[in-house]
């Protein structure tokens, strides 16, 4: 069974998310801060972690929290980026790069996006992660 780690500060999200991916044979974990995050991400053998973009204040259009914690976390760990603000220079950061940082996003999820779209991208990045082992 692939391990799952939803990274976000709001629970009625995570609550959703969890019910999804359970539902298709998933275990999840849950972080709601970067530091219980940072601990899982090194404690867990994880298939992915979906990362949320502003993990410390939702308000602040400078939170790039969710970036840092990407670029901390462990390379060999596919990762996620989801956010209820998604924009062009979003995804260029999260894709192609956020200042030097090595460790990236495979793909962003807004949290807008449908369930379906949201497990197609799980599934995916699972794969594409599998595939680079």
């Amino acid at each position: 069974m692939d391990k799952v780690l939803l990274v976000d500060n709001d629970r009625e999200f995570l609550a959703a998310r969890r019910k999804i991916l359970e539902m298709h044979g998933y275990e999840v974990h849950i972080a709601e801060t970067p530091d219980s995050a940072l601990q899982m991400l090194g404690a867990i053998s994880l298939a992915l972690a979906v990362i949320d973009l502003r993990l410390e204040d939702d308000l602040d259009e400078n939170d790039y929290s969710g970036l840092n914690l990407i670029q901390k976390a462990p390379s060999r760990i596919p990762k996620i980026l989801t956010t209820g603000f998604p924009t062009v220079e979003l995804a260029r950061r999260a894709l192609k790069g956020y200042h030097a940082y090595t460790s990236l996003a495979l793909d962003i999820v807004a949290k807008t996006d449908s369930p379906q779209a949201f497990l197609a991208s799980v599934n995916e990045a699972i794969q594409r992660g599998k595939s680079l082992k």
